[in-house]
């Protein structure tokens, strides 16, 4: 008996308990900080949440061009012909367009050859200088021409270097109208007149190609393709509620204050475009929803955290919190309530325009045709609730902001957490250097009893050696 209760494994599994019994107090504390570590992550998500909801809300709480109550929709009779967006400038009505021209790009070509013929180096050869200047702008162009070069490297060549060179404002390419055939084009980068090349033909490389032929290119001989004659031919032309327009682009910003028209095609005065102008209604609907969906996340949320069901033994993790219970309550008062800020007449409770709230406090637009009926009627009175000195929108915002922003209710919340969780990192940090110690004075005693019964059992090996001497010398 006395040689088991000295074994190791006997003598461990005591220490171990007494400790166990000891660092009770220790577990209990991990406990309590994995449940702050809850709570810290609890914040987080609520504050996220509410985040989420003022952005929604600071949306609708803007005034005058940013404002979406003041967006615009534009719809076009042929969308094949113009399309169109409008800002918060433009004003509503309807327009007629007839588009008569696009406007087109500057665009030239040389002489037509055959790939492998060296007619070109043929006839010159060595360094070869030009310019070509767009809108005021410059570029000079070196190319090489070899001897021996077919007439289809000179004008890759001849691409290249005028694309290295004059990359932003002009395109050159080698175009082969057949396999064996090749021409140099040229293009403006941007429609217009004063988009137009003028070329400075300094070595005469040019002339040779017949890019700079002042007629109309054909089949075989250069020429322009499409320039400017005197009669704004790169011009984009249209009537626009019967006056006559001419602008450099197909995409117009300056002809309707706020609406930007984008040309696509001209098939002239026959074919005119109504083009209208109006609330875009879709547009302010969205963002309405968007508002009551983060509105109702943060409602889930805090329903969930502060529900208290005693039959099932469920406590949410907010209970007993009053800035979180209050901040649910104002949450539903404040869409329920009326707007003193609004202007006579106008609708001074969400309820008027079809927004309601459920048994939950969650929102939903549970009368559509009034919602509807309300922005195609008069927005601005919809955007009033909302963006007034004391609207559904301007309030929740400065709610929110006691909440979120630095300082606010839940970094307080937060902080306090962290408080209590450094505290009990501390105290544990303590206890288990305790712990530690009686660890090593429980291993020091139990090392002393064992050295005090190693002595005892040598002595009674001892007298039981003596015993058995005396008793056999009797014999």
């Amino acid at each position: 008996m006395a040689q088991s209760v000295s074994g190791v494994n006997s003598v461990e599994q005591l220490i171990q308990n007494i400790l166990a019994l000891e660092r009770r107090p220790v577990d209990k504390l991990i406990t309590q900080r994995s449940n702050l570590n809850v709570r810290t992550s609890l914040f987080n998500d609520l504050k996220t949440k509410l985040l989420s909801l003022r952005s929604k809300a600071q949306e609708l709480t803007q005034t005058g061009a940013l404002s979406p109550f003041e967006a615009r929709s534009v719809t076009s009779s042929n969308t094949g012909v113009l399309t169109a967006s409008a800002s918060a400038s433009a004003q509503n009505g309807a327009h007629t367009i007839v588009m008569n021209q696009l406007a087109s790009a500057h665009t030239v070509a040389s002489n037509r050859y055959n790939n492998t013929d060296t007619s070109i180096s043929g006839t010159t050869t060595g360094t070869k200088l030009f310019d070509i200047t767009v809108n005021g702008v410059t570029h000079t162009v070196s190319v090489t021409v070899n001897a021996g070069d077919s007439d289809e490297t000179v004008l890759a060549n001849v691409a290249t270097a005028i694309n290295n060179a004059a990359g932003s404002d002009v395109t050159a390419g080698a175009v082969h109208p057949t396999g064996a055939t090749v021409r140099l084009s040229l293009a403006s980068d941007r429609t217009g007149t004063s988009n137009q090349m003028t070329f400075t033909d300094t070595d005469g490389l040019l002339g040779l190609l017949g890019v700079t032929n002042g007629a109309a290119a054909t089949d075989t001989v250069g020429g322009y393709i499409k320039a400017d004659l005197g009669g704004n031919e790169l011009d984009a032309q249209f009537t626009l509620d019967g006056l006559n327009l001419i602008r450099e682009s197909n995409s117009v910003s300056d002809a309707l204050t706020g609406v930007t028209l984008n040309f696509l095609s001209a098939p002239g005065a026959g074919t005119p475009v109504t083009l209208t102008v109006a609330n875009d209604t879709g547009s302010v609907k969205t963002k309405v929803n968007d508002f009551i969906a983060k509105y109702n996340e943060v409602v889930t949320y805090l329903n969930d955290k502060l529900k208290v069901d005693a039959q099932a033994k469920v406590r949410g993790d907010l209970v007993g919190q009053t800035a979180y219970s209050s901040l649910r309550m104002n949450l539903r008062s404040m869409m329920a309530s009326a707007v003193s800020s609004v202007t006579a007449g106008n609708p001074q409770t969400l309820s008027e325009i079809g927004i309601t709230a459920d048994s939950s406090g969650l929102l939903s637009i549970s009368d559509g045709t009034k919602f509807d009926s309300a922005l195609t009627t008069d927005v601005r009175k919809v955007s009033d609730l909302f963006n007034s000195s004391n609207g559904v929108a301007t309030k929740l915002e400065t709610l929110l902001d006691g909440y979120v922003n630095t300082g606010g209710v839940v970094e307080g919340s937060k902080n306090s957490v962290t408080t209590q969780i450094s505290n009990i990192n501390a105290r544990i940090d303590r206890m288990e250097e305790r712990l530690a110690l009686r660890e090593a004075s429980l291993r020091k005693q139990f090392s002393q009893l064992q050295e005090v019964l190693n002595r005892i059992l040598q002595q009674q090996s001892f007298l039981q050696g003596m015993l058995g001497s005396i008793g056999s010398g009797s014999s």
